[in-house]
Order: structure tokens, then sequence, then C-alpha cells
């Protein structure tokens, strides 16, 4: 794996401790839902030789329709995710799977710090 994707697999590991009972935990996007996402890096900064610093978004993501249950469930799954990866900003949205579903979610913002695999 690389190291980005040894990044993912650590948070994967760390969320799955405290993920709510039905929900998954995955990097895949094609997951269903209720889902919490570690998705991509986002790569901004390389501070030092041997490192690579961005942002790695953790989306929760619950089925349709965005009522209060769905409103319920996110609000734990965001409680989850702080509880195993710290506090994080959480902010409400949409998830697109395809460009004819829009599902409701939050995402939080965590700092990546990676080693840079050519060094």
């Amino acid at each position: 794996m690389s190291a980005l994707g040894d990044h993912r697999a650590d948070l994967v590991a760390r969320l799955v401790v405290t993920a709510p009972a039905g929900v998954a935990v995955t990097a895949n996007p094609a997951a269903l839902p209720p889902m919490i996402l570690v998705d991509l890096v986002t790569l901004d900064e390389r501070p030092a030789r041997g490192l690579w610093q961005g942002t790695c978004p953790v989306k929760c993501v619950v089925p349709a329709p965005g009522d209060t249950a769905a409103a319920a469930l996110l609000e734990d799954m965001v409680e989850a995710v702080m509880a195993a990866l710290g506090w994080a900003t959480a902010i409400p949205g949409q998830y697109r799977p395809n460009v004819d579903t829009t599902l409701p979610m939050y995402e939080l913002l965590y700092p990546a710090h990676i080693p840079d695999p050519t060094c």
C-alpha cells in the first residue's frame, strides 16, 4: 500500500472501535451508507524533506431522507469520530456518490502528516 493508503487505513482501524452499531467504517467511496468514509488526503504542503502535510476528510454519511432520525445518527457518528480521532471542524453538507443521488453528510477535517516514501 502507499504511504497515503497507509495513513487512511490507520484512521479506519482507529474508527472501527468507536463506530455506532450498524455503521460501516471504510476507505471505499462505493460503500453503502450509513458509513464513516475516510476519504482521499489533500496534500498542500511539504514543510520539510521527508514529510508531506495536508488534510484528510472523514465523512459521516447516512441514507436519505434527511429527517430527524438521519440527523440524530449523523450526530452520533460525529461524536464517535471525535472520540476516536479528537476534535475537528465538522461541516454539515451533502454527499454525492453519483450525479443522481444526494445524501446527508457531515465532513470532519483532520490534519495529515505523512512520511514521504521517496526519502
